[in-house]
Order: C-alpha cells, then sequence, then structure tokens
C-alpha cells in the first residue's frame, strides 16, 4: 500500500511538469543550474565554481503520516581544500553540510545521508501530507568539475508505534532519527536500542525542533543522551514534553574512545584508490511502556515490606533465644558445677 502511493506521488510531480511546459534543466546568466527534481529519482552532475546547481522539488502529496524525506549525497573526488556544499532550504528550516564530511580532524566522509525535518507538529505549519517544497543547492569553490551524486527517499518508518521494533543501519555520516507520539493513555516510555557488534554510538533522545542535531558534534548539545555499544535504555516522560512527542536520535561515533576510553588507530573512511572501508552499525530500536507511578509504589512496598518481614522474624527468634536459651544454658553451667563440687566432698577426682 505504501508503494502504491509513492507511485501516484511520482505521477503526480510528472503531471505537474509536464503541464506547465517547464524545462528540467535550466542555466541562468550567472553560471547557476536549476534542476526541476522529482523525488524517488538519482542525478548525477558536475559542480564547480562556475557552476552552482539547484534542485527544486515540489509535490502535493506525501504517502502518508509515518513518513519523512531522506536526502543522500555523495563525492568520492571531493577535497578538503575545495569541498561540495549541500545546502537544502525547507520551508522554516536551513539545513547544511560539506562533502567530504570530516570529524575530530581526522575522519572523511564521502557520502552523506540526512533526514529532513517534517513542519506537522503545530497549527501554524504546513502539513506535508498536502504540500512539499525544497530546493537543494549544490556548490563548490573548486575549478576543475566535481562530479556528484544526489537522490531522495522517504523513510517509511519515520513514525515508530507503540511495541514495534525496527532496524536501521548508521554510519557517522548518515545518522538516523524517529519519531514518537505519546498514545493518550501512556504517560511514560521506555526506549531501548540493541546491536549485535561493540562499535560506539551516540543514543539520543531530543524534543521536537528543527534542525535535528544528528552528527557527532552536536548530538550532545541537547536532550539526553547516552553512549552504548550493544544496549542502552533511556525512560522517557510525557509530562516534559510539550507536543508529547519526541525525537529519537541514532549517531554513530567515528571512533570507539568515548565508549571504551582507549585511543585506537582507525582505518580511514576513504584509501587510496578510492576504496571505502565503511564504519557501520547496525541498531535496532523499540519504544515499550514504562513502570507506572502505581506499579513503583507497589515495587517499593513489596521491598519494604519483605524487609519488615525479616526483621519481624529476627526479632521473634532472638527474643526466644534469649527467654528459653538462656535457661538451658544456666541449667546446665548449674548441672556441671553440682558434679565438681561433689566429686570434692567425695574426694573423687
Amino acid at each position: 500500500m505504501r508503494w502504491s502511493y509513492i507511485v501516484v506521488a511520482q505521477l503526480i510531480d510528472l503531471i505537474v511538469g509536464l503541464t506547465a511546459n517547464r524545462d528540467f534543466v535550466k542555466t541562468t546568466c550567472d553560471g547557476v543550474s536549476k534542476v526541476n527534481a522529482t523525488f524517488l529519482s538519482a542525478y548525477k552532475y558536475n559542480v564547480s565554481e562556475d557552476n552552482e546547481i539547484i534542485f527544486d522539488f515540489e509535490s502535493s502529496f506525501l504517502p502518508n503520516q509515518s513518513t519523512s524525506v531522506r536526502v543522500h549525497v555523495s563525492s568520492d573526488d571531493a577535497v578538503n581544500t575545495y569541498p561540495v556544499f549541500v545546502v537544502v532550504r525547507q520551508q522554516r528550516n536551513i539545513l547544511s553540510w560539506q562533502i567530504p564530511l570530516t570529524m575530530h580532524n581526522a575522519f572523511e566522509y564521502y557520502e552523506t545521508s540526512r533526514t529532513l525535518c517534517r513542519y506537522d507538529n503545530d497549527n501554524t505549519s504546513v502539513n506535508w501530507t498536502s504540500h512539499i517544497v525544497l530546493s537543494i543547492d549544490v556548490s563548490t569553490a573548486s575549478s576543475t568539475p566535481v562530479p556528484f551524486t544526489l537522490s531522495t527517499g522517504f523513510v517509511e518508518d519515520y513514525l515508530l508505534s507503540l511495541n514495534y521494533e525496527i532496524e536501521h543501519k548508521i554510519t557517522p555520516s548518515e545518522p538516523q532519527y524517529f519519531k514518537f507520539v505519546f498514545p493518550d493513555s501512556i504517560k511514560s516510555v521506555t526506549v531501548k536500542a540493541f546491536s549485535k557488534d561493540q562499535t560506539c554510538m551516540v543514543f539520543s533522545i531530543q524534543d521536537i525542533h528543527c534542525p535535528v542535531f544528528d552528527l557527532d558534534m552536536n548530538v550532545e548539545f541537547t536532550g539526553q543522551y547516552q553512549t552504548m555499544t550493544k544496549k542502552a535504555a533511556i525512560t522517557v516522560q510525557k509530562s516534559k514534553y510539550p507536543n508529547h512527542s519526541f525525537y529519537i536520535v541514532l549517531v554513530l561515533k567515528p571512533n570507539d574512545y568515548q565508549c571504551t576510553g582507549i585511543e585506537q588507530i582507525m582505518q580511514p573512511a576513504k584509501v587510496a584508490g578510492g576504496t571505502f572501508i565503511p564504519r557501520q552499525k547496525m541498531v535496532s530500536v523499540h519504544v515499550e511502556p514504562a513502570i507506572t507511578k502505581v506499579d513503583y509504589i507497589k515495587g517499593t512496598l513489596a521491598a519494604i515490606g519483605f524487609f519488615l518481614g525479616f526483621y519481624l522474624v529476627a526479632g521473634l527468634l532472638l527474643l526466644l533465644y534469649h527467654k528459653f536459651g538462656m535457661k538451658e544454658e544456666e541449667y546446665l553451667d548449674n548441672s556441671e558445677t553440682g558434679k565438681q563440687f561433689s566429686c570434692i566432698l567425695c574426694d573423687c577426682c
């Protein structure tokens, strides 16, 4: 059913473009090329200081409320001296990054993916299910043309459900985040993350705001977070979030120092000859109802009752010992003393 919605969206975009009789690529006198782009399509172009490319996306349809847009941009020939800049402009937000994406002044990544914010959380925003307008600007200061690839897609399970598990791959330059909305009857939930490998990552809970802090250099700026290797869990209270919703952000660290405390020589993200050595991690996320206040009280009272019962039984045993055990010891001591005294009188000892 979801894919049928996506196909319909593509057809609508194509029909609108044809009926408007627009060129798919327009180049202005200042060296800016504009591309009338469509979702779920891949584009390969060259960009240089004389040729900036802007991709304009417009759609009157998004598959459903549980879907968001994801942008993927890669360039194997980009260099730090003249990086390729990517700027995504939305109705109320600008998201930007560069390729290669450099982290800790040591790790370079030439393949990037980012999930775009959805403004459907307040009455003043435009509902994405009715209209989407965004533009992606790709530029560089390099005099030599730099090839790049740009594509867009949909995150189908962007909106998480209670007691439903999802699994996604992340890399340091390709973070993931998802949205969870509290059901009316739930006041707190526990968000759990699982992975099979020891690679270090950050597991973050953030309030609904744009842009989302989903890179290694800013993920710790807001909300609550944990570093994790295989397991992590965070309890979230509904009362702390005005919109009764929050983001679950998954960010892979470029090295494992924050998890292990040990500096290691890491393999580069790209080696000579253009061969990529990926650093990636498969992560599963599960949201379940947390223990309620009544459950906490029951557990606390049960623990208190157990210890009170233990001390009560111990006190009774101690009382019985003092009442009957001491008399028996006195009787035994008196009997032994009488025997010794008799032996002395009889001169038999």
